[in-house]
């Protein structure tokens, strides 16, 4: 993993956990909006985790996840860790 990567994933990690972020995402407009998107999917899930939200949900949420992490993968080149 690069430094950039590096970098979205801890910013991503800090999101998702629901920790204050000051950071800037600087990028081609549709590279950080399908990352805005990632993120913001991505947080659900973990709270529908936390509190333990139905299957179907969680399954959903998993499915919209795994289609925004092929999107943000080949608008970026990103693998996606979180």
């Amino acid at each position: 993993m690069n430094k950039k990567e590096e970098k979205l994933h801890n910013i991503a990690a800090s999101y998702i956990l629901g920790e204050n972020i000051n950071k800037k995402i600087k990028g081609k407009s549709y590279v950080v909006d399908s990352f805005i998107s990632l993120l913001e999917v991505s947080k659900k899930l973990y709270n529908a985790l936390q509190e333990e939200k139905s299957l179907e949900e969680i399954s959903r949420l998993l499915d919209e996840k795994r289609d925004k992490t092929i999107d943000f993968k080949k608008k970026s080149g990103f693998d996606w860790r979180l």
